[in-house]
């Protein structure tokens, strides 16, 4: 089932506390309405494969942080800001870098 969700401020943050097969969170900046978010092809992560190629990139092209839910077997987690991503890696030990791994493949 496809479906979108646009929630704003902390409310966002109580869905990323359940366990979620599929699925693809996008942050936007506060400026951005939701009219104009809707512009633009959401993003997807059941079947698509272009998650596994490089370069890496956000799906959407206003958002600034997409974390992706892979099968419930992976998070993808991606930033226009590569301090936010440093961070999320020094903080979990099993985070590995997307473009390495797609390189590897």
């Amino acid at each position: 089932m496809k479906g979108i969700v646009i929630e704003k401020g902390e409310k966002y943050f109580t869905h990323l506390k359940k366990l979620w097969i599929w699925g693809v969170f996008s942050a936007f900046p506060k400026d951005i309405s939701e009219e104009k978010v809707l512009e633009y092809a959401l993003p997807e992560a059941d079947g698509n494969v272009e998650i596994w190629q490089n370069p890496v990139s956000i799906q959407h092209p206003l958002a600034e942080i997409e974390i992706i839910a892979w099968d419930s077997s992976a998070t993808v987690f991606i930033s226009k800001k590569d301090s936010i991503v440093d961070l999320l890696r020094e903080k979990n030990e099993s985070a590995v870098d997307l473009e390495e791994y797609n390189a590897s493949g």
